[in-house]
């Protein structure tokens, strides 16, 4: 089993998951923008999660369990 977490990486958060026992640490997300919140699908395949940059306002993203094909879960024009 996975554990999700954001965690504080210099100027942003950013999303990182790890094994329950600890091992296999793996940071999913870097960047300019702060990830928070993340939670994984019920067949442990996307994460959803909340991206906001410098003070903006939030949106939902999803993305691929392993961190690849990040996406906004809404196309805002």
């Amino acid at each position: 089993e996975r554990v999700l977490f954001a965690g504080w990486k210099g100027e942003t958060w950013n999303l990182y998951a790890l094994d329950a026992d600890g091992s296999n640490l793996t940071r999913l997300t870097e960047g300019d923008a702060h990830d928070r919140r993340p939670r994984l699908s019920p067949d442990g395949k996307v994460i959803a999660f909340d991206r906001a940059y410098g003070g903006g306002a939030s949106r939902v993203c999803l993305m691929n369990a392993n961190g690849s094909n990040v996406r906004p879960l809404f196309d805002e024009d």
